[in-house]
């Protein structure tokens, strides 16, 4: 039986897209000690959400079948980052034509300096990007999509595992799963902190597991119903406390300085926000914040795209000078960060709904 979804879930994932966007958009925004502004626009605890609303939804019956589970979780989470990333990738040199792109600039790690393409650059580019190893710009977000697709399978094997054991010994498969999990995200965040030794998109996926199962114990075993508005406060009083001490925390790179503090801020964030989602879900804000929210899949795969597409189009018909070529455009004023923010959330759902538009009329004849 498929598990009802409700409208204040997507409020809270339409909330950490706006906070994706906001953190893409090269603006400065004031920091103080006690309130560090940018840290709590999402560089802390918007990935961390992410995963803990996608354990939401796991059946314990369905992730304990690996087969079935991850053939569904191919075509759903895998086969849909494609879909972005092969046309976005073949479009590189047009990007690198139009002024898109720079040969210049220094797109970190290891994509480096961008250059031209040759057939040979394109295929090799796209059995990286089959590998979980993609790293075109303008994507770059979607190495969200290869870890949850990693922990789900790493996730629904463990499952399967523990339940053939369970008919041998008797024991708690829960209990054991989030042993196994938390014991892995510890080891994870303590090689990267000790060491230095952080594998992009594996690493997270062992940071990652811990999170996605705890959203799954929290809504599906302990049946949280985040509406205590003293553990609301409580809560966003232990993030803010924790982006005070440590503003340079990001999933994306295994950032964190342990497991207690990833668990704080991402299950504080998580409270937080789900709580003014219960609040405002029947609100004309609420049902807008749903949508986005019901869209973010779209918004993180081509929000950088669109505030960049903005970005040259004022160049090219106001004689602006921004940094189109860059990952996110920058903003030196309030209007220009709107208009931008605008930009990258408004412009991949109008795209997802000619989407939709065109595939109805495509495959079942409707207008």
């Amino acid at each position: 039986m498929r598990k009802a979804h409700y409208a204040w879930v997507d409020i809270v994932k339409g909330i950490a897209i706006i906070a994706v966007v906001l953190l893409h958009i090269e603006y400065a925004f004031p920091d103080f000690k006690w309130m560090p502004i940018h840290s709590l626009l999402g560089n802390s605890w918007h990935m961390p959400v992410f995963m803990l609303v996608a354990g939401f939804f796991i059946s314990a019956d369905k992730i304990s079948r690996p087969c079935s589970f991850i053939k569904h979780k191919f075509l759903h989470l895998y086969c849909r980052l494609l879909y972005f990333y092969i046309p976005i990738l073949l479009l590189h040199n047009f990007f690198i034509q139009v002024g898109l792109y720079s040969l210049d600039v220094d797109y970190g790690g290891r994509t480096g300096y961008l250059h031209t393409y040759t057939m040979t650059d394109f295929l090799k580019r796209l059995v990286e990007a089959c590998m979980f190893m993609g790293r075109e710009p303008y994507v770059s977000p979607l190495w969200f999509v290869y870890v949850l697709f990693g922990v789900f399978i790493v996730m629904s094997i463990h499952a399967y595992a523990v339940c053939v054991i369970q008919k041998r010994i008797k024991l708690n498969g829960e209990l054991v799963l989030g042993i196994i999990f938390l014991t892995y995200a510890t080891c994870s965040l303590f090689l990267t902190n000790v060491f230095s030794f952080t594998i992009p998109r594996c690493s997270n996926v062992f940071t990652s597991m811990w999170l996605v199962y705890l959203g799954y114990l929290v809504y599906n075993r302990f049946h949280v119903t985040f509406t205590n508005s003293y553990i609301a406060i409580a809560s966003f009083i232990v993030v803010v406390g924790v982006c005070i001490n440590n503003e340079e925390m990001a999933l994306m790179t295994n950032s964190y300085t342990d497991i207690a503090e990833l668990t704080a801020v991402g299950c504080g964030s998580l409270y937080v926000l789900s709580y003014i989602a219960k609040r405002i879900e029947t609100s004309w804000g609420g049902r807008l914040l749903a949508y986005i929210g019901n869209k973010s899949f779209w918004i993180m795969a081509l929000h950088l795209l669109s505030i960049n597409i903005v970005a040259w189009v004022m160049n090219q018909i106001l004689n602006t000078d921004m940094p189109c070529y860059i990952l996110g455009a920058s903003a030196d004023n309030i209007v220009i960060l709107v208009l931008l923010w605008l930009a990258g959330v408004f412009m991949p759902m109008i795209l997802s709904s000619l989407f939709d538009v065109i595939k109805i009329k495509v495959f079942n004849g409707k207008k």
